[in-house]
């Protein structure tokens, strides 16, 4: 019974990661939206821009120099640029009580709303843990300033807020992030469970009497929870 109960259990893991369109994390801003698609693409960034004169923009991706992993790190989206850090692997040293990796911030200029690119990757601190439950900044050199950068102010899985109204130049329009939660519920043997959480998010453009004219999907995620 034991050993069943178990196979039930990493097989609904194994969906939770199969059914999850990406981890879904990132930023907005004036303009702009960033984010991952880290269970499918561990290395690009995606943006989709919106205002004048085009409404909303296709989706972009971005080669990152090295794997976004965790936007802890800091990312931050601005009117004309994207700024991120990443970490550099492996590690520059790894101990029991220390580990320390170098932390790189990229800048994708948004410029050219037509081709978003990097125009920037450089080094800029350590990043160092202690037991791996501490962290901590150290600076590379006397000449590098530490910069930081926000955790991000978005969650594309996160389906309680509904909507989000976003800035925009466009006086013409108002632009928003629409989520749309649907839950399903069905029955394991052995009295365990399963939910299946399923979140979709899009980015529409409203007109000033708040008719939808655009609208454009951009995740469509869904994760699992058991229950006794």
């Amino acid at each position: 019974m034991k050993i069943f109960t178990l196979i039930m259990f990493l097989i609904l893991i194994i969906n939770t990661n199969s059914f999850a369109d990406s981890d879904s994390y990132g930023c907005y801003g004036n303009g702009v939206i960033a984010f991952d698609e880290s269970f499918k693409d561990s290395t690009g960034l995606y943006t989709i821009l919106w205002g004048e004169p085009s409404g909303i923009y296709k989706k972009f991706r971005i080669e990152l120099p090295r794997r976004h992993g965790s936007y802890s790190q800091g990312i931050k989206c601005d009117r004309d640029k994207v700024l991120i850090f990443t970490r550099g692997v492996p590690p520059i040293s790894n101990t029991k009580e220390i580990t320390k990796y170098k932390m790189y911030i990229t800048e994708i200029s948004l410029k050219d709303r037509s081709n978003p690119k990097i125009i920037s990757d450089k080094p800029n601190h350590y990043q160092i843990w202690l037991n791996y439950t501490q962290r901590k900044t150290e600076p590379l050199n006397d000449e590098t300033k530490i910069i930081l950068l926000p955790e991000p102010n978005l969650n594309l899985k996160d389906c309680s807020k509904n909507e989000i109204t976003l800035e925009s130049d466009d006086a013409k329009h108002t632009y928003h992030l629409l989520f749309g939660n649907t839950k399903t519920k069905s029955t394991v043997k052995n009295g365990y469970s399963a939910i299946s959480h399923r979140c979709e998010t899009s980015l529409v453009m409203k007109d000033k009497n708040g008719k939808i004219i655009q609208k454009l999907q951009i995740a469509d995620t869904e994760s699992m929870e058991t229950i006794d």
